[in-house]
């Protein structure tokens, strides 16, 4: 326990004139005086200080088994990506050093022979990565004379997006204050997906008569009117690459006829069951069901 004392202590002599003073003495003094540690306690904190490192040298040099410090994770690579290489994380400790050795679905990677492939520091380097020779789940194996261990699964996956296959669509015919729904149907694909419309050329921006699902990419609206028609055209983006398509206009023009029956829902052959309760509620409002 460090104790600290100050005093301080000034006298000033009788005045000399109104504005000025003869200062006989200033003094400060200062005691500082420590509480005596008695040997006991020194000893006590040198022995504990002497067992934190003789832990600390044992727990890094003693004989043991490997360890996961880090498992590699999922990976979503880009395929359009200018870097062109992947890395799958694996750490691991032990003594003595871990052999590691890597298998893709289940198959032992060789290294020697494909020399896209090369593990550093325990990680996966797979140069010029292929979509189909390299899409799998990897496992990262540590071997040493104590035993092995082996490293959850991660899945190695490219993102991308193609192109629409078709290039024109069917007119689409509805009533005058029906409800309609427009289907994109996004091509083939790997990654997360966002979805909007283009109406005659520029954006179709949500109201609320217009909806677009981020499930389906598919744009619903809630009594059509004369200023709805027009052509509409879906835009997919993979959020992963950022790659942009556009799907083929699908015109959308009113009936004539008049309604005789009741509204009718039409069940299309790529129909789902919707169970996001809030989806559901506000897809019902935009139809008017």
């Amino acid at each position: 326990m460090l104790l600290v004392k100050i005093n301080c202590q000034c006298e000033i002599g009788e005045s000399v004139s109104p504005l000025r003073y003869n200062l006989q003495r200033i003094s400060l003094q200062w005691e500082i005086s420590f509480k005596k540690l008695t040997k006991s306690v020194v000893y006590y904190y040198f022995f504990v200080l002497i067992l934190l490192l003789l832990f600390s040298f044992c727990n890094d040099y003693a004989l043991h088994g490997p360890v996961f410090i880090q498992e590699p994770g999922h990976v979503m690579f880009p395929l359009n990506s200018e870097e062109k290489k992947v890395k799958l994380n694996c750490e691991v400790k032990g003594n003595p050093k871990p052999h590691i050795r890597w298998k893709l679905n289940g198959t032992d990677v060789d290294i020697g022979v494909d020399f896209r492939y090369s593990v550093v520091e325990g990680s996966l380097l797979i140069n010029n990565p292929n979509k189909t020779q390299d899409t799998g789940t990897y496992q990262c194996i540590a071997t040493n004379s104590f035993g092995t261990i082996v490293s959850r699964e991660a899945k190695l996956q490219f993102a991308y997006l193609e192109n629409f296959k078709t290039r024109t669509r069917s007119t689409v015919s509805v009533r005058q204050g029906q409800g309609m729904v427009l289907l994109c149907g996004p091509p083939a694909h790997s990654g997360e997906l966002s979805y909007a419309w283009i109406f005659n050329e520029y954006p179709s921006y949500q109201d609320n008569r217009r909806f677009v699902s981020q499930e389906t990419g598919n744009l619903y609206i809630a009594k059509v009117e004369k200023s709805d028609v027009g052509n509409y055209t879906c835009v997919v983006t993979n959020t992963v690459t950022n790659h942009k398509v556009l799907g083929p206009p699908t015109p959308l023009i009113l009936r004539n006829d008049e309604l005789l029956e009741g509204t009718k829902i039409q069940e299309h052959k790529n129909s789902r069951i919707i169970t996001d309760t809030s989806s559901c509620q506000q897809l019902c409002l935009l139809l008017s069901f």
